[in-house]
């Protein structure tokens, strides 16, 4: 289970995974979708209010901090963004989805 995993230091001359592998890892992260051609994935939560996006955005925050892994999130009235992507291999790498299934835990 990708959620009680923890993130690795990427390592010089790791490569992003590739696209099949990508794919395999996002079936254990239910929600998310490939972005950006294969090098990111992303999802967004819809919220009736601000205060929920806030809490939500919040508490990913302190995940990425924990875990050494920071994702983009955008959130406003109602929605928080997220985009996952490990810029060290230009692309996706394990950590990503260890993140996004953190993140579905919550």
């Amino acid at each position: 289970m990708l959620e009680k995993q923890n993130c690795t230091v990427v390592k010089a001359g790791e490569t992003a995974i590739v696209e099949k592998d990508a794919k395999a890892l996002l079936g254990q992260v239910k929600g998310w979708a490939l972005a950006h051609g294969g090098k990111a994935i992303f999802r967004k939560y819809s919220f009736t209010d601000f205060d929920s996006a806030f809490v939500l955005a919040g508490k990913i925050a302190t995940i990425a901090q924990e875990q050494n892994h920071h994702p983009d999130i955008a959130f406003g009235w109602g929605y928080v963004k997220i985009r996952l992507t490990t810029h060290d291999v230009g692309g996706l790498h394990k950590n990503d989805f260890i993140i996004a299934a953190k993140i579905n835990a919550l």
